[in-house]
């Protein structure tokens, strides 16, 4: 048996640890060793009171949930610029709050494995995304444009999503299937639908939550 506060080898029935000399934390029923927190015993059930744990390290604080005033830059991988036009569709079009604005990447063909990051001010936990996929301006742009069918979500953790987006125009809320602590997100084209007119994949507004 191993201490749950040193990791050190003891004996089975030992009730203090020899290396650190704290006792060793046991259900008060049935005696089964506890490893971690818990309140209840896996073993019986029995409830198991929090003093039991004195000896263990402290838990550490969740990270708090995202906010989009946390974010500090924007960056993606390429931007349609229209300057004849004096339009520039820079990723911080995004979330602008505005759907006559959108994000256009610039990339060859329909912008397969183009992206966008995110990058946030510390580490959050992200729960999910709304996406108003498409140039959202009006209904003859969205369907002129091409819009993301599905994406690749990379995470700082290392952690990575793939998510599939119906081709509507309007907002589409996506829920990871658990929370993600990370200190930025990619988003990658991994899919499209078709522009009636142009090839270039765009998105009007983003946010997490």
């Amino acid at each position: 048996m191993k201490c749950p506060l040193c990791s050190r080898e003891q004996d089975a029935d030992a009730v203090f640890c020899t290396a650190c000399g704290k006792k060793i934390p046991r259900c008060p029923a049935c005696g089964t060793v506890l490893y971690k927190r818990s309140r209840f015993c896996v073993v019986d059930g029995t409830p198991l009171p929090e003093n039991l744990f004195a000896g263990f390290p402290p838990e550490p604080e969740p990270a708090p949930a995202v906010s989009m005033t946390a974010i500090t830059s924007v960056d993606a991988s390429s931007y349609l610029s229209e300057s004849q036009y004096s339009l520039y569709h820079t990723p911080d079009r995004i979330m602008d709050g505005d759907l006559a604005t959108a994000w256009v990447e610039d990339g060859t063909g329909e912008g397969i494995d183009e992206s966008i990051t995110f990058t946030f001010d510390s580490v959050y936990l992200v729960s999910g995304m709304c996406i108003h996929a498409g140039y959202q301006k009006s209904a003859e742009l969205y369907e002129k444009n091409a819009r993301p069918a599905s994406l690749t979500i990379l995470f700082s953790s290392g952690e990575t999503q793939t998510v599939t987006l119906q081709d509507v125009n309007g907002p589409q809320d996506i829920v990871f299937p658990a929370p993600v602590e990370t200190a930025s997100i990619t988003l990658v084209i991994s899919s499209v639908y078709s522009g009636s007119k142009y090839t270039d994949t765009a998105v009007s507004e983003i946010s997490f939550y």
